[in-house]
């Protein structure tokens, strides 16, 4: 009896995993078919008889924007499936996390330059041990920047705030904004590769963000919690345990 309850378990499980990867396949077939698609059918209008440079021109600029597409949705896809890697063969750095916050915030200045991100570091301590982390540096500023970045998208540039605080045993970082929020019926499907809510839909995006940094954290022996609430904003806490020494 155990037996056969232990195999019809695992059968469950084997069923619902197919069925996920079947979910993800599909959707990763329609977002990347939509700019190919695209490609194609610019590529052949404008085949079909003698344009003007002007018109080339744009034929040219909507081609390289949707090839910019596919190329951000392809690059997302691969680094979502490098995370699914044994996370210790990933971790080579040792990196200060307000080093890394202070970092991703000169990269996503360059990406949006009128952002009003507020990093504060007021209350790390001097002792440089409590501020570092063992990382993949490169996927850990990824993550980060990901969710920032988000919190910049769905404010629509409002105010966003990330506060660093340590203790002995554990780093926390608090991303907060004054955003469009998110439903509650909602959040638990925000892990779900290409899931997108109603309200988040009528922003560009391909709801990749957030499950490539959930699966960058976890790597990272980190937590992520989110709570939200509809038109008021979204409070990301990113907590990383760190191992006695």
């Amino acid at each position: 009896f155990d037996l056969a309850k232990t195999f019809n378990g695992m059968l469950d499980r084997l069923e619902t995993s197919f069925e996920i990867q079947a979910n993800f396949i599909n959707n990763a077939s329609h977002e990347l078919k939509t700019p190919i698609t695209t490609i194609i059918a610019e590529s052949e209008i404008a085949l079909l008889k003698e344009r003007t440079t002007d018109e080339y021109e744009q034929v040219l600029l909507n081609i390289h924007q949707q090839a910019s597409r596919l190329g951000n949705l392809t690059e997302s896809l691969l680094k979502l499936t490098q995370t699914g890697y044994d996370g210790k063969k990933q971790v080579q750095d040792i990196a200060r996390i307000d080093d890394l916050l202070l970092d991703v915030k000169a990269s996503l200045d360059r990406l949006h330059p009128n952002n009003r991100i507020t990093i504060n570091l007021g209350n790390i301590p001097d002792d440089e041990a409590l501020l570092t982390l063992p990382c993949n540096r490169p996927l850990l500023e990824l993550a980060l920047g990901n969710i920032i970045s988000n919190g910049v998208k769905y404010s629509n540039n409002d105010a966003v705030f990330v506060n660093l605080t340590t203790a002995k045993d554990q780093l926390k970082i608090t991303i907060t904004d004054i955003g469009i929020g998110i439903p509650p019926e909602d959040i638990p499907f925000l892990y779900e590769p290409f899931f997108r809510g109603k309200e988040a839909a009528k922003y560009n995006g391909y709801g990749l963000g957030l499950p490539l940094a959930m699966k960058i954290i976890k790597m990272h022996r980190g937590e992520l919690l989110i709570q939200s609430e509809p038109g008021k904003g979204t409070v990301v806490s990113i907590v990383f345990v760190k191992k006695a020494a």
